[in-house]
């Protein structure tokens, strides 16, 4: 049901937003192995952040039918 979207990716969109508030807690070293990982882990979850944002009606199935 789309309730159930919704409130699956109202979760969805916060797990990503804790996830991306904890990685920008921690604390690098410039050009160490773990900033290269940190970073690329940030940047992936920017990606999925922003797919939120333009996927948005396919997610919740809002979407409207082209030959409707």
């Amino acid at each position: 049901a789309r309730t159930q979207r919704g409130t699956a990716l109202a979760g969805a969109e916060a797990a990503v937003a804790a996830a991306r508030a904890e990685l920008a807690s921690v604390s690098l070293t410039p050009g160490s192995a773990a900033a290269r990982d940190v970073l690329r882990a940030a940047a992936s979850l920017r990606f999925i952040d922003d797919r939120f944002g333009i996927d948005r009606q396919f997610l919740l199935g809002t979407f409207v039918d082209a030959a409707s």
